[in-house]
C-alpha cells in the first residue's frame, strides 16, 4: 500500500492487480458443499454434548429456553457470564426451532464453518484463480481443528466467521480510492457480532489486522493509522459497535451488578489474558505444534508459504493481508497466557488462502520447486510416521517399558478407538505418500488431488467411524444414567445429583428434567458436588456417581446409607432417602 506525498489528500495505490473476475463455477460449489457435509453434518447429532466448553454452552442456552431469561445466562441455576450471549442466543433459537436436541444445538456451529468455507471459495477464486479458491475452501473442512470445533457448539467457529468477514469488509475499505466508499458499516456490524460472541477480542483481532496491514508497508506510520482511520469511519463506526453490544452489556450489569463485572470484565478478559485461567496455561510456543497439527497436512505448505519473500508474492497486496493476518492472531494468543488448540482458529482462513495461492502456482509451475518438494516429503514423513506408530503401538510401548522401567496399561484404550484412529491416520498417509510421489514426477495437480483424497477419507472415517466409537465408549453411559436418575427423581419430587466430578461434566445438566431449572421454585434442585462430596447428599436425591469399586460409593451402599437405582456401564445411579429436615 503505497501513499502520495505529493498531496495533502491521502490516496491509496492499489498494489494488487485487478481482480480477474472470475467466479467459482456451480461444481466447484457442489464440491466444496459435499466436503462440508461429509467434515460438518454426517453424524453431528449423533454423539451426546461434550463437556467442558461444549457442555457449558449449550446448557447455558437451554436454561435461557426454560427460564426464559435471556440476559442473565445460567448453568445449574448459577449466573454464568463466562462468555457474552450471541452463541447461546443461535443456540436457543436453534434448539426452539428443531427440539433440544443435539443435532439442533451444534447446528449454529456447523453452519458458521460452512459459510466461512463458501466464503473462502468466493474470495480465493476471485483473488488467486478457481485452483487456489477450491483448494483454500477445502483444505479449512478437510483438516483435524476445524472440522472438530464446527462439530461442538463453542464460540470458536462464529467467532471465526464475524472476523473473516469483517477483515475483508474492512480490507475492502482500505483498497477503495479517495472519494470512493467502502463497505465499513458490515465492517463495524461484524466486529459487534465478534464481540457479542467471545467478547472485546472478537472486535480487537479484526482492527489489529487491519492497522498491521496497514502500517506494514508505508514510511509515514501516521498517515497510514489516519487513512485506516478515514477509511474505517471510526468515530461512527465505534457508535454502531455500541449500539448493537452495549444494550446486553448494560442490562446484564443492571440485572447482575458485581458479579457480572468480576467475572465478565475482570476474570475472563484480564484474568485470562494474564494467565489467571491455570488450566490452560501453556508455554509461549505452544501453537507452533498445535498449528502444524490441526491445519495438518495444509499446515506445511502454509509455514513454507509464510517463509516466502515478499519478491516472491504474487499479488501481493491481498497476500501480505493474509500474512498480517495470520501473525496478528498467532502472536496475540501466544503471548496471552490462556491458551488451547481451538483459540487460533480465527487464522485458518487466512492460512487456508495461503495454502490455496501457494499450490495453485505448483500446478502453474512447468517443474515442482524444491520448497513444494520438501513440503511434501514433511507432511509424508508426519503422517506415515504417525500412522506406523499406531500400527505398531504395543512394540513401542514394549520398548518404552523396557527403556523406563515402567509399567504402561492399555486396557484403559478401547480396541475400536484404536482400530478407527490407524484408519484415521492410515488414511492420511496414503494420501500423503501418494502426494509425495506425484510431486517427484512433476505432477503438480493430481498431486493436490491425491492431498485432498486423503484428507477426505480422513473426515470421512472421522464422522461415520470415530464418533460412533467415542459416543458409546466415553460419553453415553453417563447421559444414560443422568436421564434415569431424572426420571426417577421427577416421579418422587427428588433433588437430582450429579457427583462425577472432577473434572465438570456440565453435559449431564442439558439431560436432566425441565423441572430441575424452574425459576418459580428452589425445590427439587439439580446440583453439580465433588466425588468426593457424596457423603454431604442430604434428604431424598437421586444421585449420578461412579460404579462402586472401593471407594466412598461402596461403603455408603454397604452401610445401608444409599442404594442402588440402576447401573449404566461404569456409572451408577444412587438413592438417598433419609428426609430432609423442614425448619419451620
Amino acid at each position: 500500500m503505497a501513499f502520495d506525498n505529493s498531496s495533502t489528500a491521502v490516496e491509496v495505490k492499489a498494489d494488487i492487480p485487478p481482480p480477474r473476475g472470475l467466479r467459482p463455477t456451480p461444481a466447484a460449489f457442489a464440491v466444496v458443499a459435499l466436503a462440508c457435509i461429509m467434515a460438518f453434518w454426517v453424524n453431528l447429532g449423533a454423539m451426546g454434548i461434550v463437556d467442558l466448553d461444549e457442555g457449558l454452552y449449550v446448557e447455558a442456552a437451554r436454561e435461557m429456553l426454560v427460564r426464559g431469561d435471556y440476559v442473565a445466562p445460567r448453568v445449574g441455576g448459577e449466573l454464568f457470564y463466562e462468555k457474552p450471549p450471541l452463541t447461546y442466543w443461535v443456540c436457543a433459537v436453534s434448539m426452539q426451532v428443531f427440539g433440544r436436541n443435539e443435532l439442533a444445538a451444534r447446528l449454529p456451529s456447523a453452519l458458521a464453518a460452512t459459510l466461512i468455507c463458501f466464503t473462502l471459495l468466493w474470495v480465493g477464486t476471485s483473488r488467486f484463480g478457481r485452483t487456489a479458491g477450491l483448494t483454500a475452501a477445502l483444505a479449512y473442512p478437510l483438516s483435524p481443528i476445524p472440522l472438530g470445533i464446527a462439530r461442538q457448539m463453542t464460540t470458536d467457529s462464529l467467532l471465526t466467521l464475524w472476523i473473516l468477514l469483517a477483515v475483508l469488509c474492512g480490507h475492502k475499505c482500505l483498497e477503495r480510492r479517495a472519494g470512493e466508499k467502502g463497505p465499513w458499516t458490515l465492517f463495524w456490524v461484524f466486529c459487534a457480532l465478534g464481540l457479542l460472541t467471545k467478547g472485546v477480542v472478537g472486535t480487537l483481532l479484526p482492527v489489529a489486522i487491519l492497522v498491521v496491514y496497514a502500517t506494514h508497508g508505508p514510511k509515514d506510520i501516521l498517515r497510514a493509522l489516519h487513512h485506516t482511520a478515514v477509511c474505517l469511519k471510526v468515530l461512527p463506526g465505534i457508535v454502531l459497535l455500541a449500539l448493537i453490544a452495549a444494550p446486553w452489556h448494560i442490562a446484564a450489569w443492571q440485572a447482575s451488578g458485581s458479579v457480572f463485572f468480576d467475572e465478565y470484565i475482570v476474570r475472563q478478559h484480564i484474568g485470562r489474558f494474564r494467565g489467571g485461567d491455570t488450566a490452560h496455561k501453556a508455554p509461549f510456543w505452544f501453537f507452533v505444534p498445535a498449528f502444524l497439527v490441526g491445519f495438518f497436512p495444509w499446515s506445511v505448505f502454509t509455514a513454507s508459504s509464510l517463509a516466502r519473500r515478499r519478491a516472491d508474492l504474487p499479488a501481493d497486496g491481498f497476500i501480505r493481508l493474509l500474512k498480517c493476518w495470520f501473525w496478528v492472531v498467532f502472536v496475540f494468543f501466544s503471548i496471552s497466557g490462556s491458551k488451547l488448540v481451538s483459540y487460533i482458529l480465527p487464522l485458518y482462513p487466512a492460512a487456508a488462502l495461503l495454502t490455496g495461492a501457494y499450490l495453485s502456482e505448483a500446478i502453474e509451475a512447468v517443474k515442482s520447486s524444491t520448497a513444494v518438494r520438501r513440503c511434501a516429503a514433511i507432511a509424508a514423513g508426519m503422517s506415515g510416521g504417525m500412522g506406523l506408530a499406531l500400527l505398531f503401538h504395543r512394540q513401542i510401548l514394549s520398548a518404552a517399558e523396557r527403556l523406563s522401567n515402567r509399567p504402561i496399561k492399555l486396557d484403559a484404550i478401547p480396541p475400536e478407538l484404536l482400530l478407527a484412529a490407524q484408519h484415521l491416520f492410515g488414511a492420511m498417509a496414503i494420501g500423503c505418500l501418494a502426494t509425495w510421489a506425484l510431486v517427484l514426477a512433476n505432477r503438480a495437480r493430481p498431486a493436490v488431488v491425491s492431498l485432498l483424497c486423503g484428507s477426505a477419507a480422513f473426515a470421512l472415517v472421522a464422522a461415520v467411524e470415530l464418533v460412533p466409537v467415542v459416543q458409546r465408549e466415553f460419553i453415553a453411559d453417563l447421559h444414560a444414567a443422568v436421564q434415569s436418575a431424572s426420571r426417577s427423581a421427577t416421579n418422587t419430587g427428588a433433588d437430582l445429583v450429579i457427583a462425577v466430578g472432577p473434572p465438570r461434566r456440565p453435559s449431564c445438566l442439558f439431560y436432566a428434567s425441565d423441572q430441575y431449572l424452574s425459576i418459580k421454585s428452589h425445590h427439587p434442585e439439580v446440583s453439580e458436588i465433588g466425588h468426593d462430596d457424596l457423603e454431604s447428599v442430604e434428604g431424598d436425591a437421586r444421585i449420578v456417581t461412579r460404579s462402586p469399586d472401593i471407594g466412598i460409593e461402596n461403603k455408603l451402599i454397604q452401610t445401608g446409607r444409599m442404594s442402588v437405582v440402576s447401573r449404566h456401564g461404569k456409572w451408577i445411579v444412587l438413592s438417598h432417602t433419609e428426609r430432609m429436615k423442614v425448619t419451620p
